[in-house]
């Protein structure tokens, strides 16, 4: 779990990937989930985005994969380029909150907004429905 925090300037942005590293010696797998997603910042104030989470899975043919194809043992093992990303973006703010709350003691007494980014979705991409 990583928690993300960005002081931004009111306006109009984009998320456009999350990459990660997948390590287990000696093999090293570089992955990248485009997720292209717009949302809006406003005023001053903490707004919540939503929890992001993406699993590889066994890749399939027409859909992006999980990332680039060199070096090609790391990435082909690691499943970073054989395989693709499976993505929700759900609504755990009550969670997610009070783990902010925990690690940014800041934050205890400010209000928290919400703005769940929408649902996933991508030509090629899985698209998994909100956790309940």
């Amino acid at each position: 779990r990583y928690l993300v925090r960005m002081q931004m300037d009111p306006g109009t942005y984009v998320i456009r990937q999350i990459s990660a590293l997948g390590a287990a010696f000696p093999i090293f797998g570089n992955f990248t989930l485009s997720l292209d997603t717009p949302f809006t910042a406003g005023g001053p104030g903490v707004t919540y985005l939503g929890f992001v989470s993406g699993q590889v899975l066994e890749g399939q043919a027409g859909k992006p994969p999980a990332g680039p194809p060199l070096p090609v043992i790391d990435q082909a093992v690691s499943g970073a380029s054989t395989g693709t990303f499976e993505v929700a973006i759900t609504d755990r703010y009550d969670e997610d909150v009070s783990v902010f709350r925990a690690r940014f003691p800041a934050l205890k007494t400010v209000e928290i907004g919400k703005a769940v980014l929408p649902p996933f979705g991508r030509t090629g991409a899985l698209a998994l429905p909100a956790a309940k």
